[in-house]
């Protein structure tokens, strides 16, 4: 079994951190334990990772046969544990995924923002917003799922769209086929060809049928066929600017969907979702506008202002 130290700059606020994935995780693919310390926390997960016909080709016979059931794709768990007297985490990875272990260490240091400086992060909110020491832009490891998530999240509470999600993934997800080690997450989150494929409106209607309203599982199909037919790359790299264009033109993704996907899909550190309610109580104000004009003091760096509201911290806005 691969594993692997991914050390981190600190502070690492890991408590918060994990509740963040915690309360958000989709049940049966993701897990989270040890929320209150970090002795004892682990972030777990299922994992499917897209290969290209070029690398299936090139990687022989045996890691074809990895590639289950014909598709083009490696797929495993892993398993990341904060040291408790270090700055780094502990990452385990299944066999299955060693060939493409060096891109799962950067995708996984992107989701948990592990190449953060913290230092001038504080610079940058001193004096116009309180630092809270080791807070993290937590991210997401899988930009597709978290799409599809944000969108069943809409208008409702994390709650309601984490047992949505799970529907989602009990319908259409597949069984991992893999040595597990105990307790560990068994379902794969469906991929974007699993849910665009077919008639539209089919697809839409048994997506619908798992309690999701109609127009967000209409965006759900556009945002799977947008993905499977490579129009729109949702990972850490990806250009802002293009992708948030192409996430507008989707019927049923407005500008809240568009900044959280690409706050947490992409990693942007400056994406910032001015509709939010909870944000605008946050921060004292009525309307969008008006919450992008008292972010502007935290440019380029407003998402960390967002993460922290969302996960419980006082914002100070003073005026200036």
């Amino acid at each position: 079994m691969p594993r692997f130290e991914l050390a981190y700059r600190p502070p690492y606020d890991w408590p918060r951190a994990l509740e963040f994935l915690a309360v958000r995780a989709i049940e049966g693919v993701e897990s989270v334990e040890g929320v209150e310390s970090v002795e004892g926390g682990v972030w777990r997960r299922t994992v499917r990772w897209p290969l290209a016909a070029d690398e299936v080709r090139s990687r022989g016979n045996d890691d074809k046969a990895r590639a289950r059931h014909g598709a083009n794709e490696l797929r495993g768990w892993i398993a990341l544990r904060p040291c408790p007297d270090r700055c780094c985490a502990v990452l385990d990875c299944s066999d299955s995924l060693t060939p493409v272990a060096d891109a799962l260490v950067q995708r996984v240091r992107a989701a948990l923002d592990f190449d953060c400086d913290p230092a001038a992060l504080e610079r940058a909110y001193r004096g116009r917003a309180p630092y809270v020491p080791g807070l993290r832009l937590v991210g997401s490891f899988d930009g597709f799922e978290l799409a599809v998530r944000a969108i069943l999240g809409q208008q409702i509470s994390v709650a309601r769209a984490r047992t949505l999600a799970g529907r989602l993934v009990a319908v259409f997800g597949e069984t991992l086929d893999d040595d597990l080690p105990p307790g560990a997450p068994s379902r794969l989150f469906p991929t974007a060809q699993s849910l665009a494929g077919g008639d539209a409106g089919v697809a839409a209607d048994r997506i619908a049928a798992l309690g999701v309203i109609g127009i967000r599982a209409r965006a759900i199909v556009a945002l799977a066929r947008a993905c499977a037919d490579g129009e729109l790359r949702l990972e850490p790299g990806a250009p802002v600017p293009p992708t948030l264009a192409m996430l507008h033109t989707i019927s049923g993704i407005g500008d809240w969907t568009a900044q959280y996907i690409a706050m947490r899909a992409l990693c942007w550190r400056d994406a910032f979702p001015a509709g939010d309610l909870v944000l605008r109580r946050a921060l004292g104000v009525d309307t969008p506008a008006q919450a992008r004009a008292v972010a502007e003091r935290w440019q380029p760096w407003r998402a960390y202002a967002v993460i922290g509201v969302w996960s419980g911290v006082a914002i100070d806005t003073p005026p200036g």
